[in-house]
């Protein structure tokens, strides 16, 4: 399958308020602990209207022909002597996993980075109902480094 990977700007914001919505639904159905309000959705929308504003922060979607099938949130600090990175967000939609499209996302996001001077690249996700997304990240080369099982979260690390 032939996929296009851009780099995200403010004239995309719908397209990733889309994956943004979707997202928060996968998180609250893996953790039920995770309950979304309005007031969460609209802070939501505020930081990635200013998240789009920063150099130090990419959002890159995926394209299939010109269908946006998938998107990533990458943050890094862009000072001077700054090295790490955090894959925020990934999201691919039901339909197109299995594909490499979560793959191709995160090659596409570690070129950049490396490009930005920056070695390393770590993320969080939910720990539990998520073995697919935990196995897809050691897969990639991210290393478990601690567990948080009272938030249920699981920390992972990867040298680029």
């Amino acid at each position: 399958m032939k996929i296009t990977i851009k780099e995200a700007s403010k004239d995309n914001f719908e397209e990733l308020m889309f994956f943004r919505l979707l997202l928060l639904k996968h998180d609250s159905h893996l953790d039920s602990g995770v309950h979304y309000t309005i007031e969460n959705i609209q802070n939501s929308v505020k930081f990635m209207k200013e998240y789009l504003k920063k150099n130090d922060n990419k959002y890159f979607i995926a394209y299939h022909n010109s269908l946006p099938i998938g998107y990533l949130h990458v943050t890094h600090d862009d000072k001077e002597n700054k090295q790490n990175s955090y894959l925020s967000e990934l999201y691919v939609l039901d339909i197109y996993r299995s594909f490499g499209i979560g793959k191709e996302l995160t090659l596409f996001q570690w070129k950049y980075l490396k490009k930005m001077k920056i070695t390393n690249n770590t993320l969080t996700t939910t720990m539990y109902k998520n073995k697919r997304t935990i196995d897809f990240y050691k897969k990639s080369g991210y290393v478990l480094i601690k567990e948080n099982k009272i938030e249920n979260i699981v920390y992972l690390s990867r040298e680029l």
